[in-house]
């Protein structure tokens, strides 16, 4: 540059200023732009990403989903099996016969049962079965026996248990034990299988 002229060497120096100017104002201009849309390619393409995963959760979580539901059944249908059949009766009568024996219960008198509706929810597919249920026991083997009774059926319930003591003639009771029995009344209600079209 030393053996340029003052005029050329000023144009030269222009051309450079010119230059740089121009390759920042395409840096600064279209370089931004570039980054920007990079960045906003980068951001869809993890959105994307994103979503695939979730997609892969719910893929897995269907797998265990349908394996809950599978079980649920399995388990809706084991308890439906308990549940009162057709003659409901005779199946009260054998069921609290079989579950009563290490308990002292005495006296039972079953009712026929009375079918109604149970109103837990709009569309609940089972019907209740309401049995009146009376006899003598002592107050702590009653007491077992519904506890028992009512978590070994989760679809029977013991309502409006009432207990007095009982009338009893004095000249005809001999034994002492027979006295200090109290006389209950309960319903018994269960669930019915709904019948299947």
């Amino acid at each position: 540059m030393k053996n340029l002229s003052k005029e050329k060497r000023g144009r030269v120096i222009l051309v450079l200023v010119v230059g740089v100017a121009l390759i920042a104002g395409l840096w600064f201009g279209v370089g931004k732009a570039q980054k920007a849309s990079l960045a906003e390619h980068a951001d869809k393409i993890e959105k994307a990403k994103q979503k695939v995963r979730d997609g892969k959760r719910v893929v897995e979580r269907a797998a265990l989903t349908e394996a809950d539901l599978e079980q649920a059944t399995r388990k809706l249908g084991a308890v439906e099996d308990g549940m009162a059949p057709a003659d409901k009766y005779a199946w009260l009568i054998q069921t609290v016969n079989e579950f009563r024996a290490p308990y002292k219960l005495d006296k039972l008198n079953y009712s026929r049962e009375q079918l109604g509706e149970i109103k837990l929810m709009p569309g609940f597919p089972y019907k209740a079965a309401t049995f009146k249920v009376q006899g003598v026991a002592h107050y702590h083997e009653l007491g077992k026996f519904i506890a028992d009774f009512e978590n070994a059926f989760p679809d029977v319930s013991l309502q409006n248990l009432q207990i007095e003591r009982q009338a009893l003639e004095m000249a005809a009771v001999t034994n002492a034990e027979e006295l200090e029995k109290l006389a209950f009344k309960v319903d018994i209600v269960t669930l019915v299988k709904p019948t299947t079209p």
